[in-house]
């Protein structure tokens, strides 16, 4: 038994020596590439954080949604319509609506959301959290930590801040 558990210790081991050289070669590649952005945006934390947050945000945002949208303007593909909450609700969409709902979120994106990360920025970076050079690119253990902490605060709120909504004194209002 203890073979068994030092082979798969040992294994592990070479696993993530492997991954982490992986990381390293990979990470110099995006690094490069990291910096040859920022000799096009420029150095100023600031903007990179605010700005870039607000456009990294919008994209993965508008990918996924225009997907959605896509399905409501066409009804298709009919193999994925099946899995449609409300069938029969909104079909075909109204344009109107729709054009309503993306000036809605579009505005919300950028009139409250970079607002928003200003404030998160010199909340985090300027009161708690140190700010480290902003070309160079975090470690791999520091990016699993923080997927790792992120992970734990967001099911941890999520779940509290849902509940907090279904009690009956807040209930009727949302």
């Amino acid at each position: 038994m203890f073979s068994l558990s030092s082979a798969i210790i040992m294994n592990a081991g070479q696993i993530l020596g492997q991954l982490a050289a992986k990381y390293h070669y990979v990470g110099t590649r995006i690094e490069g590439k990291w910096n040859d952005f920022l000799d096009v945006i420029g150095d100023d934390p600031q903007t990179v954080w605010v700005f870039g947050t607000t456009a990294v945000f919008m994209l993965v945002y508008w990918l996924n949604a225009s997907w959605y949208t896509f399905m409501d303007i066409t009804n298709r593909p009919k193999f994925v319509r099946k899995y449609k909450i409300q069938p029969g609700k909104n079909e075909p969409v109204e344009m109107k609506k729709l054009f309503e709902g993306i000036l809605n979120v579009l505005m919300n994106q950028t009139i409250v959301g970079i607002p928003m990360y200003f404030v998160l920025y010199h909340t985090l970076f300027k009161v708690c959290c140190s700010e480290g050079p902003i070309r160079e690119l975090p470690t791999l253990q520091k990016i699993l930590f923080d997927i790792v902490v992120v992970s734990i605060m967001e099911e941890f709120n999520f779940y509290y801040i849902h509940r907090l909504m279904h009690h009956k004194a807040i209930y009727k209002y949302v």
